[in-house]
């Protein structure tokens, strides 16, 4: 083989190393776009064909997403609407009146706002009896907006609610929307007069909850303790307060919530 040839040579695989790794980084390029784009499996229920629902509960920890889809595998099903709770306490009915045949999926279900965090999907169906496979139904979620990391944690102590004491009722609550962020802290403080609490219940994001005993007299002005919250940093949903009832001539107390 001459010099012209091994030269030629080269030239050839220096082109087509350069054409693969031109592809190979276009295919990056593509796939990182396309990361937030990417369906997520959120949870699965197996049909029971005596009850006419079923429910999925997702954690905090899958993400905020902007769009749903269920598919049906097994057998066929009867789906007639899908409840969609999300982490802030409100609901999206979807009316699907459909029935799935084995392998179908339902069309993209845009959620209400913007990316929404979600607590738990009810599904309501037609009963049905299948003597081989029972339906199962698998929830996916995608999040085509910019981010689809959970909140972050706060830092600093921040205000996440207040509420004025009604002197005739024993209880009270605070909703905190997952837009506030995620705690390991709470605190309680109490302004224009004093109050007696007994306790408060912080229920999560995931539907799991912690009692928090206080059993203390509040004072005008006076805080609690620092809370250390169960788990890592937590989403909170709402926190509901018990108290003694009593009767204030002047001001009502006023209870609020800080987290950090």
């Amino acid at each position: 083989m001459n010099n012209k040839t091994i030269f030629k040579t080269i030239i050839l695989v220096t082109i087509l190393l350069f054409c693969k790794s031109f592809s190979l980084l276009a295919s990056s390029t593509e796939d990182t776009s396309k990361k937030n784009d990417k369906w997520i499996l959120l949870g699965i229920t197996t049909v029971k064909g005596s009850l006419d629902r079923d429910e999925v509960k997702i954690t905090g920890s899958k993400g905020m997403f902007t769009h749903l889809k269920i598919k049906v595998r097994n057998a066929s099903l009867e789906m007639k609407k899908m409840v969609v709770y999300f982490g802030n306490g409100s609901t999206q009915d979807v009316w699907l009146k459909n029935r799935f045949s084995k392998g179908q999926e339902s069309r993209e279900i845009d959620l209400k706002g913007d990316k929404r965090l979600i607590k738990k999907v009810v599904f309501l169906y037609k009963k049905g009896n299948w003597s081989n496979k029972a339906p199962i139904v698998a929830l996916i979620g995608q999040n085509k907006s910019s981010n689809n990391n959970p909140p972050k944690l706060v830092g600093k102590w921040k205000l996440l609610g207040i509420t004025t004491v009604k002197g005739s009722v024993d209880r009270d609550e605070v909703r905190v929307t997952a837009s506030k962020g995620m705690f390991t802290h709470l605190k309680i403080k109490v302004r224009n007069s004093s109050l007696e609490m007994k306790k408060m219940i912080v229920h999560f994001g995931d539907g799991s909850k912690q009692d928090v005993w206080l059993k203390n007299r509040f004072s005008k002005g006076q805080e609690s303790r620092a809370i250390d919250l169960k788990g890592n940093k937590r989403i909170v949903k709402k926190v509901i307060f018990w108290y003694k009832k009593g009767s204030w001539s002047n001001k009502a107390p006023i209870v609020a919530l800080i987290g950090k």
